[in-house]
């Protein structure tokens, strides 16, 4: 055997996501994510096109509260020396 320990499949057994998830409600905060995104049309806006409306799930497009004032803005990137 190599390895530490066993490879175990239990976990794919209790954490299951949901077949038919219920779709969120983005309007009262609720988050999409993981099944509900991609099972369900909560990503898709009938005034745009389906491109834009998937690119708004991009992880930049998620900011924490604050990143702004707390983002690190060097004035340089050149070292000293």
């Amino acid at each position: 055997k190599y390895g530490f320990a066993e490879w175990r499949h239990i976990h794919y057994d209790i954490a299951r996501e949901p077949t038919f998830p219920r779709k969120p409600d983005l309007s009262k905060g609720e988050l999409a994510a993981g099944a509900q995104v991609v099972r369900t049309d909560v990503w898709h806006d009938p005034n745009e096109p389906a491109i834009t409306s998937v690119a708004k799930f991009s992880p930049e497009n998620f900011r924490p509260v604050g990143w702004a004032e707390n983002a690190p803005h060097p004035t340089t990137t050149v070292p000293e020396g």
